[in-house]
């Protein structure tokens, strides 16, 4: 009731940082006014106006070290204010930044000219001379951090210098040395800067922490935009040399009428070794699979593949479509009254190796030396600076 009809002299104020817990009922019979943080600009005007009622002296760039450490508040800047005057008047900004216990603003411009020059003796010496002098290593990266975001800004929006906190000075003079360094690596830097901050917070060796960020940002020159990548794979793949076909298709029969003569192999070629080839040169996708079995001779003229214990291959290799094709592929390269058995039975076979790489049959290996000479891999291992792992056979398209 009291707060329905307070009395007249009565006004009541209520200050929270979570308007949204606030209930509606209170809500609708209360005026509400947002506070947010005021510009740089407005309270270094202020402190100013400050400082001539006072009638003391301040150092140039002491008013906008104060604005810039009181982040938008102005009864901190002026608590700040308050200390430095305490001190003295005349106070440079050296001496303003030793009381402030904040980073010296120009080891934060000599680390980022170092970032953006890919110099380590610049960022290293800076955070030399920042441990040195006992300075706060967070509130340095936190700078850091500042000065990248508004250099982003300028790039991406010149015309809205109001939103960038830097100097005109200072942020002609880093832009002039950025006019280089792609939009992608300043978001990049600046994301890593910002995953940084939790890093040297959390270590317990802070310097080391905040060196070894600094180097990996000094690597981030050598990396290609992925655009760039895609432009030369793709210049890759039309610069290609035309690359035999390993499964050529047949000309189709003059006369499909008049048999086929028996295919001729050399001596011993009618193996169960050669009968895998075989099958891998007419279809390479059951080669595939008949690759992971063990095919071996039978009773009479029957050839069994084993799928070395392999319910699934077995299931695979026993429908019906599939064992089709296999009994009339064993009866062309065996001859005719040759027949097809397929036994689940058997051990694993033993992985092929070639060096550090493990294959599970010959035919896996083959392929994996014939990929590596393919020139789009090579093209690809190279950019990418990484290593071929593994190849998988599809299915053959019409016009492959």
């Amino acid at each position: 009731k009291t707060l329905e009809e307070p009395p007249p002299h009565v006004v009541f104020v209520l200050a929270t940082t979570d308007p949204h817990k606030v209930p509606l009922t209170v809500l609708s019979r209360c005026q509400r006014y947002d506070f947010r943080r005021i510009p740089a600009a407005q309270i270094v005007d202020q402190l100013e106006r400050v400082a001539q009622g006072e009638g003391v002296e301040v150092q140039p760039g002491v008013f906008e070290m104060v604005a810039r450490e009181a982040d938008g508040s102005l009864r901190d800047a002026l608590s700040l204010l308050e200390q430095v005057l305490a001190l003295g008047e005349g106070l440079d900004a050296d001496e303003v930044l030793g009381l402030l216990g904040v980073a010296d603003r120009r080891l934060v411009r000599s680390a980022a000219t170092g970032i953006i020059e890919c110099d380590p003796d610049r960022c290293l010496g800076a955070v030399n001379e920042l441990f040195g002098r006992g300075l706060d290593a967070r509130r340095f990266i936190q700078d850091l951090s500042s000065l990248f975001r508004d250099l982003m800004v300028l790039r991406l929006a010149p015309n809205t210098k109001n939103l960038a906190q830097l100097d005109p000075e200072e942020a002609q003079e880093l832009l002039a040395r950025a006019e280089g360094l792609p939009v992608d690596t300043l978001q990049m830097i600046l994301d890593l800067l910002l995953l940084g901050q939790e890093e040297v917070r959390r270590s317990l060796v802070p310097r080391l922490a905040l060196e070894v960020l600094l180097l990996r940002l000094l690597r981030l020159g050598d990396l290609v935009p992925i655009s760039e990548v895609l432009a030369r794979v793709d210049e890759a793949r039309r610069e290609e040399p035309r690359v035999p076909d390993p499964w050529p298709t047949p000309a189709p029969e003059e006369d499909p009428g008049e048999p086929v003569p028996p295919r001729e192999l050399p001596e011993g070629a009618r193996s169960p070794e050669g009968f895998m080839d075989f099958v891998s040169a007419k279809d390479p996708t059951l080669g595939t699979k008949l690759a992971m079995c063990e095919v071996r001779e039978g009773a009479g003229r029957a050839v069994v593949l084993k799928c070395n214990g392999s319910t699934l291959l077995y299931e695979m290799l026993s429908e019906a479509p599939v064992k089709s094709r296999l009994a009339a592929y064993v009866r062309e390269f065996f001859g005719e009254g040759a027949s097809l058995e397929i036994d689940q039975t058997g051990e694993p076979r033993p992985e092929v190796r070639e060096g550090e790489k493990s294959f599970s049959t010959d035919l896996e290996r083959r392929l994996y030396r014939d990929a590596l000479k393919h020139p789009l891999v090579e093209e690809a291992v190279r950019l990418f600076n990484g290593e071929l792992v593994k190849v998988k056979v599809g299915e053959k398209e019409e016009g492959d």
